[in-house]
């Protein structure tokens, strides 16, 4: 187990930064740029290939990569083919292409993960029904799942709503599930002068539905369960593959008893449990049930996921610096580790979305203009075109051996945090 946890680490930080160097080296190459080493990790060498030109390494210590252009350092400077004499929209490109292929490989690994996957099955359901509204009179319920609209299927919130605005008051049909049972309700909407618009009278929003397959267990819970174990009977009640698990614990958690049997599938074995369902639903998280997407939809979704993402990692990285964001939230290596190992046990799929949200986040945090990261060379090579002049090498490294010095003490700082103040999540 310690193997495979260890094995599915450094294929996650492998790819990312492997993707990540190979951005800078090969557009260093299209720009004739000489390149000396390109190094999976840091530390002491396992394995090293050498070319006429460029020296291939695996290092032991596989938290990192880089790529030493010819140019860089000030006793090749002057190099026709180094870094710093060629021109400056060279220079940008092989600056921000580090970070620019970790984007395409997070719009990648999501294209793959809904092509080959689906995309999280989302029902839209209702939270409240108001009091004497058509919805109450047509007998809808909270907590019921509406499918379709006039025969038309509904895919989430939004789609609801339109269908309803374009009823003109005209009854609609509604194809719900509650209790498990497919049931159809014929609902009359009227009129709101306020909002201006027709209604039924509900409050409505979505909800990812789950499958029987255990994702995450909270730290403390005591049960022989595992990540990646898969319900299959609850006290005899077989439960299908594919069927809506959350759905099934709900019918058994609103019945008298309390404590029940289950059976559950570790790979191809079999084993039995006796526990209270209260307690499963409080400290299980369990994976998506998935729909599957045509080609052309999948990258549309692999952009759309990736923008989105972007978006909100920058404002969570605004939050932090403004000190909006506990520390608490904030995880450092040895917390991405642990979190790497659950999710990588919770499936391949699951490790394939891990994998795009740090590849995400590894471009964005190396945009930052600070000494040593991608984004303070690009602000440094922006100045040199603003000045007409080329910065001196010299200070320049030592500007950036300072913000590498000190990112490492932010990584030793974060490392005993992880260990001695852990992350809420990782508790």
């Amino acid at each position: 187990m310690f193997f495979n946890d260890v094995i599915s680490v450094i294929f996650l930080f492998g790819i990312i930064i492997i993707f990540h160097e190979f951005g800078h080296f090969i557009f260093a190459k299209l720009s004739g740029i000489e390149v000396y080493e390109f190094s999976f990790g840091f530390g002491p060498e396992l394995f090293k290939y050498e070319t006429l030109e460029t020296v291939y390494k695996i290092c032991l210590f596989p938290i990192g990569g880089y790529v030493k252009l010819a140019g860089m350092e000030e006793n090749d400077a002057e190099l026709e083919n180094g870094f710093r004499k060629k021109p400056i929209l060279s220079k940008i490109s092989v600056i921000l292409t580090g970070s620019g292929m970790n984007i395409f490989l997070a719009v990648l690994v999501l294209f793959s993960l809904r092509f080959i996957w689906g995309k999280p099955n989302i029902v839209t359901f209702i939270q409240d029904v108001k009091s004497n509204s058509p919805a109450y009179k047509a007998g809808l319920m909270k907590n019921d799942y509406i499918y379709e609209v006039n025969g038309k299927i509904v895919e989430n919130s939004k789609d609801f709503v339109e269908s309803i605005k374009r009823s003109n008051g005209n009854k609609v049909v509604l194809k719900i599930q509650r209790d498990g049972k497919i049931i159809f309700k014929e609902v009359i909407p009227e009129f709101d002068l306020k909002l201006g618009r027709w209604l039924i009278g509900v409050e409505i929003n979505n909800k990812v539905l789950l499958s029987n397959t255990i994702a995450y267990i909270k730290s403390g819970f005591v049960s022989n369960l595992r990540v990646g174990d898969k319900i299959v009977e609850i006290n005899g009640n077989i439960i299908r593959e594919g069927e809506y698990f959350e759905g099934v614990l709900n019918r058994f958690l609103n019945a008298e008893a309390r404590v029940y049997k289950i059976k559950f599938k570790r790979g191809e074995k079999f084993f039995y449990s006796t526990v209270s369902l209260q307690e499963l639903y409080k400290n299980l998280s369990f994976k998506p049930l998935y729909k599957k997407m045509g080609f052309g939809k999948a990258i549309i979704s692999g952009f759309d996921e990736t923008g989105k993402t972007l978006k909100l990692f920058c404002v969570g990285l605004y939050y932090m610096i403004m000190g909006k964001i506990s520390r608490n939230d904030v995880a450092g290596p040895i917390g991405i580790i642990k979190l790497s190992t659950t999710v990588s046990k919770a499936g391949f799929d699951q490790l394939l979305h891990f994998i795009a949200f740090l590849s995400i986040n590894l471009a964005i945090i190396n945009m930052i203009p600070f000494p040593a990261l991608d984004g303070s060379r690009f602000v440094l090579i922006l100045w040199e075109g603003i000045i007409k002049r080329p910065i001196n090498p010299k200070k320049e490294n030592v500007f950036h051996y300072v913000g590498f010095v000190i990112l490492i003490l932010l990584l030793i700082f974060l490392t005993y945090k992880d260990i001695y103040f852990p992350s809420h999540f990782l508790k």
